[in-house]
């Protein structure tokens, strides 16, 4: 049997409240459960978020330095952003491109932030299907059932 043990330290990248880390020392593998909510918001090896290492290479432009402090800042508020909205269109849920109505903030960054909490097991794909500007079918998400009513932090 693996040994494990629990540690704090950590914070949920969904509600930003504390988390719990086990990790199995056999393995390698790493689950994040957060306190506040009780739900896993990470699991296997991957225990960040992506763009909160974001960075640029030294020898990239000033633009590419602050592009990547940018999305180091603004990540976890946009997660927060399409998690609230989808959360209050119900079970209709949104497309993407709704949910860029709904946050202000460019389709597809926040299609981006999206699919993260998709990952982390916040959101999900309906089979329901509306006509994106384009005219052709996207695809419409909502909250997963039972995080409906999570109430958001910050």
């Amino acid at each position: 049997m693996a040994d494990s043990h629990d540690g704090r330290g950590a914070t949920c990248p969904v509600c930003g409240g504390p988390a719990v880390v086990t990790v199995e020392m056999l393995g390698g593998y790493r689950e994040v459960k957060c306190v506040t909510h009780g739900r896993k918001v990470a699991k296997g090896p991957a225990t960040r978020w992506p763009h909160e290492d974001a960075t640029a290479r030294e020898s990239d432009p000033d633009t590419s330095h602050e592009a990547a402090k940018d999305a180091r800042a603004m990540s976890g508020k946009h997660r927060m952003l399409a998690l609230a909205a989808l959360r209050e269109a119900g079970p209709r849920g949104l497309t993407d491109f709704e949910l860029a109505d709904a946050t202000g903030v460019a389709q597809t960054s926040i299609g981006v932030r999206r699919k993260e909490l998709v990952r982390a097991g916040y959101v999900e794909a309906t089979d329901a299907r509306r006509p994106a500007p384009s005219g052709s079918a996207a695809i419409v998400w909502r909250v997963v059932a039972g995080l409906a009513d999570l109430t958001s932090a910050g």
